[in-house]
């Protein structure tokens, strides 16, 4: 189960909708309710952009593009590092301190693989973004909240993880 979800940044351009996709796609979240709000938007944000992320309304040539992106999105919700999932590492750390050198290693190693989780997640958003314009085209369309309202979903109401405590 995932404690980290971030807030999706406002307002939303095509890059928000491929990252409302991604977050339907996750099955990590510690409650239901996560992934309801993100279907909701998703949704919302489809009839808004008049774009629909499924492979069932696409050319023959599209769907081969739309294979790698699916393919992209799974990539990117796979990366972790070897401290997600902790919510509290308190003990661990002063263990670590305690080591000596080994935890300084075990220190600068982490640190060297939240960086390249940090490039790597960056890339597949690159790469994501790539290719949905190869397959809708450019998009300059923006979706501010008070649209999303308007059309009936009210997006003020995006979930907080600490809300759900008492699931983790």
């Amino acid at each position: 189960m995932s404690l980290h979800v971030d807030r999706l940044p406002r307002p939303y351009d095509y890059r928000g909708l491929i990252e409302a996709y991604v977050y339907t796609q996750r099955s990590d979240f510690v409650h239901p309710d996560f992934g309801r709000y993100y279907a909701g938007l998703l949704t919302s944000l489809e009839r808004l952009f008049g774009i629909r992320l499924a492979q069932d309304e696409l050319s023959f040539h599209q769907k081969a593009l739309w294979s790698l992106f699916e393919d992209t999105v799974r990539s990117l919700l796979q990366i972790t590092t070897p401290w997600d999932g902790y919510l509290e590492a308190g003990l661990l750390h002063k263990r670590l301190e305690a080591s000596g050198e080994p935890g300084q290693v075990v220190y600068r190693a982490s640190a060297a693989i939240a960086n390249a989780a940090k490039a790597s997640k960056a890339a597949h958003r690159e790469m994501l973004s790539a290719l949905f314009i190869a397959i809708f085209g450019e998009c300059a369309r923006v979706v501010t909240s008070e649209e999303l309202r308007a059309s009936g979903f009210d997006d003020s109401r995006e979930l907080d993880i600490g809300d759900y405590s008492e699931y983790f």
